[in-house]
């Protein structure tokens, strides 16, 4: 069963809790949000494998504490975000990462001093992950230059690089006002979901608990005879209290949908 758990969901809680959470549920693969720039390092890595050998991180989100450096056009705030790029590919590499999810820069940063550093620096991370052969994942993101399915295939198109694969947010397509079904039928291909209920109440809401059509999206991608990863990627303040029971519910609900 190709379910994953992100730790974003599990902020602010350290990395021995998260790894305690996903174990608690029976989940050994885990999609990494580093929450500070010392998570970004190998060091980190070997922190994480004396915890738990046996869990992988099979993606890594950029992190998005540290995206002010990386889409920054300051000469020393860039030469900062290329060092963060090395690390995690240092640590994707060190970890048997397959995938790193990135996003595209948001609207207000979309004037060209900031876009033309935000693409320099995707290509730059393309570059230096294709030397290990690990994956960047481009992220749809309301907001955005990837909101929509046209855009978001355009904006991969001008990043021009071979090692680019699409992750689809269902969160983020409603936020965008696009059903995630009708989202994913635009894409050809989809090699990694990032799966959270919505609904006017609030987003990224465990499974079940908000209005999309999860019938639908299963379907179609076991259509398409889909082999990557489910990441159930909640919201943090939906894990503040009685988060073994809430994550529970998300992984049940899934695997119930997958079977």
């Amino acid at each position: 069963m190709n379910i994953a758990l992100s730790t974003a969901a599990f902020f602010p809680r350290d990395i021995d809790e998260c790894i305690a959470l996903a174990n608690s549920v029976g989940i050994k693969t885990l999609e990494l949000m580093p929450q500070d720039i010392s998570e970004c390092t190998v060091e980190f890595d070997k922190e994480i494998k004396s915890i738990d050998p046996d869990m992988w991180i099979y993606s890594i989100h950029f992190p998005l504490v540290l995206l002010a450096f990386f889409f920054n056009p300051n000469p020393r705030a860039k030469k900062t975000g290329e060092e963060i790029s090395r690390n995690l590919i240092d640590m994707a590499a060190y970890l048997n990462t397959k995938l790193i999810v990135m996003h595209s820069p948001h609207k207000e940063k979309g004037t060209p001093v900031f876009r033309d550093v935000s693409i320099e620096h995707i290509r730059y991370l393309c570059d230096l992950a294709a030397e290990k052969d690990i994956k960047i994942a481009i992220e749809n993101n309301p907001g955005s230059d990837t909101s929509h399915p046209q855009d978001l295939l355009a904006f991969i198109k001008e990043l021009d690089r071979s090692n680019i694969i699409i992750v689809i947010d269902t969160t983020e397509s409603m936020e965008a006002g696009v059903a995630p079904e009708e989202f994913l039928e635009k894409i050809p291909h989809v090699d990694h979901l990032h799966i959270s209920d919505f609904s006017s109440n609030g987003k990224h809401l465990p499974l079940g608990l908000g209005d999309i059509k999860w019938e639908k999206i299963v379907n179609l991608m076991k259509s398409r005879d889909y082999q990557g990863k489910w990441v159930i990627e909640l919201s943090y303040r939906h894990m503040l209290e009685n988060a073994e029971t809430t994550l529970k519910e998300s992984v049940n609900f899934l695997r119930d949908l997958l079977v």
